[in-house]
């Protein structure tokens, strides 16, 4: 495990690139941010049922972003102006997602093709600020340290 003096990875940043006029943004006060990288193993059985190999299924993306809901409204108005014929839920973005535990050695995963599947709302009877979680669709994953499945080309 790689740690400094004890110290664990956490999370740095999380720029959002869009190809076209909106440029880069970056997310600061996100509160929680989750992708997965699956692929499915289904066994191949004999005539007697018994397990003789397997096979991998389709790489499956999925994930989601918890922030606040003031940067959601923000995120929205800086995508309407840029793309006014468009709503938010149709643009793609790529994301460069940092983390570490040591600026000198801080690693990245690349996000492409990334969508919001929903527009949600949430708000409690107490003082927090309103967070809104937010579920993705995520059309490529390249983590840091090389592919979860190599497929075959």
């Amino acid at each position: 495990m790689a740690t400094i003096k004890g110290q664990e990875f956490q999370h740095a940043t999380i720029d959002l690139q869009v190809a076209g006029d909106m440029g880069s943004v970056t997310i600061r006060t996100f509160g929680r941010l989750e992708y997965k990288i699956g692929a499915e193993k289904k066994p191949v059985y004999r005539a007697d049922g018994k397990t003789v190999g397997y096979t991998i299924d389709n790489e499956k993306l999925s994930g989601s972003i918890s922030m606040l809901q003031s940067e959601w409204k923000a995120l929205k108005e800086r995508v309407a102006t840029a793309y006014p014929t468009l709503g938010i839920g149709q643009i793609e973005f790529d994301w460069t997602v940092t983390y570490g535990n040591n600026i000198a050695t801080l690693m990245t995963d690349k996000l492409r093709g990334v969508m919001f599947n929903e527009e949600p709302r949430s708000s409690q009877s107490n003082q927090d600020a309103l967070m809104v979680d937010i579920p993705l669709f995520i059309s490529e994953v390249e983590p840091h340290g090389g592919a979860f499945i190599k497929y075959a080309s």
